[in-house]
């Protein structure tokens, strides 16, 4: 019988294993989007400086330099893809997973991943082969070893790579030589150039892919920036990956038995591990530490933050997509799209809305499938719509919630022209009459912002910073469990005074007076306190309009010290502005009742952007909420 046809899907995998086996490398050309590659550039870049902060004593200095004098300019941050969340897709590519298979079988591992960020003025480093070729590191295969293929490494290029910023330098050919750099036998000078060389050019994006039996090593960064890159190394299913989980048997055993330096990988916890994509888990599986979620100790009452409150988030808010879609079917949404596509501005023109009411509703109704988001910002009817939201249709569903509503008939006010709702407590003044209910309304967002806390707190890159201003912080609930995860780090927490007086209540209980203090100021018409390492706005910026939004960024720049962060803490919307349902749900609230909505990450980052902020990224943390990240330049 006859082979079928190899498709192209196929070949391109099955050439770039073949250039493996011959040469013992590829580059696998833009398999990153730009927003994939900025996204994950950006968090390595805050990563290894918060891990450098962390390491106590710890300095930039070169992976694996034989020599301390040499080198200072090269550093790294462990475990990326974990917290890269959406961004990871390109694991699951075919064009890079088929190259692995090819090489290593139909079930591969990440034996470890971490970022590089090669300084201005980093020099040459020293030749070497990758674990478990490396031959200073414990658990080793001694030279002189097969030609087997047993281990893959890849660099994805989250910069360009070139000449002059020191682009991977190679020696092709030698993953066949059966012997190390790193052995003292086989080089006198593991840093001189090799008459082989060549150095491994491509553009951000592009992933090199390599046999870690592969000599190789990074050249003078001799440009004004620097080279950024991820790491991630893969293991067939039957490699030992035991003796480089910390504190396991075999890696204790291995310690004694074999000189060389240990290469530990960090373990997962459960919540990093749930936070990852479900098609990139299988990658990580073995590495998630179910110690970690079978304490020994009865838990402090703060570790239930990391119990998921999504469903109870979805259950407040989704309630309000019936309504909205009735009220979507009596303005006429459904009968306009039909004749045409259209985005909000358009939309918002046919109904006679404000354009945050209009995005609100193609939000809820494309998040519920009835319509489909296109790359030009224009919604158009689904066939589920065509099929049940026509009148025209023989199955037309005219009624699908009574038309005495309540909250119909509060939406019906929201679209009416020129609506501009407020809610009291974000209103000029609180007088004596909104105390009582302002009491009950703190405690009550308090109650929701402590189980997702401590996680924040664990997850924000407050390591190593000095002083944090909680904006708009509320009962306190985030600065207390920051508080508590960095005991280096005074907090203000910054509120009106009826607020202040309510958090000080909850402070002095904690004992933590001495390192929480509260300050009576408007946000909105006062600037922020100067001197600040980290700024932190939970659950602010959906609360207002874009141009507040824009302002408060200003701010909170003016009032950071160069390398400060600020750290926002929202519900996201799709960059399509489609979903997910609980987010746009969660805009309708604020048309009900503020003036915000639930923002895209590209509109907060260009909202930081445009202040000066630079390393924007964001991470899911906790139920439906991201961790948005920016740093003020050092030279800013």
């Amino acid at each position: 019988m006859a082979r079928p046809p190899i498709s192209d899907a196929q070949r391109e995998p099955a050439q770039m294993a073949g250039l493996i086996r011959q040469q013992g490398w590829c580059v696998l050309p833009k398999l990153l989007s730009e927003e994939d590659v900025i996204a994950i550039r950006a968090i390595v870049l805050s990563e290894e400086r918060r891990q450098t902060r962390e390491r106590e004593g710890w300095t930039r200095t070169s992976i694996g330099s034989a020599d301390p004098a040499r080198n200072r300019l090269l550093s790294k941050a462990e475990n990326i893809v974990p917290r890269i969340g959406p961004h990871a897709s390109f694991l699951c590519d075919p064009r890079y997973m088929g190259v692995l298979q090819g090489l290593l079988g139909g079930y591969v591992r990440v034996s470890s991943d971490f970022g590089i960020v090669t300084f201005p003025g980093n020099e040459r480093e020293f030749w070497h082969a990758d674990w478990p070729y490396n031959q200073t590191v414990a658990a080793h295969l001694p030279i002189p070893y097969g030609d087997t293929i047993l281990h893959l490494g890849s660099l994805v290029m989250l910069t360009d790579f070139t000449l002059e910023n020191g682009a991977t330098l190679v020696v092709p050919g030698s993953h066949a030589w059966g012997r190390n750099p790193t052995a003292a036998e086989c080089l006198a000078d593991a840093s001189a150039v090799h008459a082989d060389e060549q150095q491994v050019t491509g553009g951000a994006g592009s992933v090199l892919i390599y046999d870690t039996r592969l000599w190789h090593s990074i050249a003078e960064n001799h440009s004004a920036a620097p080279r950024v890159a991820l790491a991630i190394r893969f293991a067939p299913w039957w490699l030992n990956l035991e003796v480089r989980r910390p504190g396991s048997v075999q890696a204790r055993l291995v310690e004694q038995a074999m000189p060389g330096r240990p290469t530990p990988i960090p373990t997962l916890s459960r919540l990093d591990f749930e936070a990852m994509l479900p098609a990139v888990r299988p990658l990580y599986a073995h590495w998630l530490d179910e110690r970690a979620d079978l304490p020994l100790v009865p838990p402090a009452p703060q570790s239930a933050g990391a119990v998921d409150d999504a469903l109870l988030f979805d259950l407040r808010h989704a309630r309000l997509a019936l309504p909205m879609t009735q009220l979507a079917l009596e303005r006429g949404l459904f009968d306009n799209l039909a004749r045409a596509p259209a985005g909000a501005l358009a939309v918002a023109e046919f109904l006679g809305c404000s354009a945050r009411a209009a995005e609100a509703m193609l939000a809820v109704v494309a998040a519920l499938g009835l319509l489909e988001a296109g790359d030009d910002g224009r919604f158009s009817l689904a066939p589920q719509a065509r099929h049940y939201m026509l009148p025209e249709s023989p199955y037309f569903r005219p009624a699908l919630l009574d038309r005495e509503d309540d909250t119909l008939g509060l939406l019906r006010l929201a679209f009416a022209p020129g609506h501009d709702a407020i809610t009291p407590l974000a209103s000029d003044a609180i007088g004596p009459a909104q105390h009582a209910g302002l009491r009950d309304v703190t405690l009550r967002m308090d109650a929701l912002a402590r189980p997702a806390a401590p996680v924040l707190a664990e997850r924000a890159p407050f390591a190593g910073r000095r002083r944090l201003l909680d904006v708009g912080g509320g009962g306190g609930a985030m600065c207390l469990a920051i508080a508590a995860r960095h005991p280096g780090l005074s907090c203000t927490l910054l509120d009106r005074e009826p607020v202040c007086a309510i958090a000080a209540e909850r402070i002095a209980s904690s004992g933590q007076e001495g390192r929480i203090r509260t300050l009576a100021r408007d946000m909105l018409r006062e600037p922020l306190p100067e001197g600040q390492d980290a700024i932190l706005f939970a659950n602010i910026f959906h609360n207002w309009d874009p141009a507040t939004c824009s302002a408060l960024a200003r701010k909170a720049f003016d009032a950071l010290e160069p390398g400060g962060v600020v750290v926002l803490y929202e519900v996201l919307l799709n960059p399509r502005k489609d979903g997910p349902l609980a987010a746009a749900c969660f805009s309708v609230t604020m048309l009900l009742s503020h003036r915000g909505k639930q923002y895209t990450f590209a509109e907060l980052e260009a909202m930081l952007g445009h202040c000066g902020f630079i390393e924007c990224r964001a991470e899911p943390v906790f139920g439906r909420y991201h961790m948005i990240c920016a740093t003020k330049p050092e030279f800013a």
